[in-house]
């Protein structure tokens, strides 16, 4: 369990660092944090949610792009909000 929680967040902050990477402006703390928050709640998710027992190495795998996907995702909303 404790493994899928580490995936998810470590997927979440390689979205981030990604992110950072290919942005041409300075490092925004603000929006690392925000990836950290998003990252966080995908592996509290994938916590609650996964059955217990033994994690398949496609659980983890998932878990990683969870967190990612979950990055991703909230950056997305965070620029339809800013719209309007």
């Amino acid at each position: 369990m404790v493994l899928l929680v580490l995936a998810a967040f470590a997927g979440g902050i390689a979205s981030a660092l990604a992110g950072w990477a290919e942005a041409t402006g300075d490092f925004s703390l603000r929006k690392f944090l925000k990836s950290i928050i998003a990252a966080a709640i995908a592996a509290v998710g994938f916590a609650v949610l996964y059955p217990a027992g033994p994690v398949p190495l496609a659980a983890i795998l998932s878990a990683f792009l969870a967190g990612a996907g979950a990055d991703v995702l909230s950056n997305r909303v965070e620029g339809i909000v800013a719209k309007r």
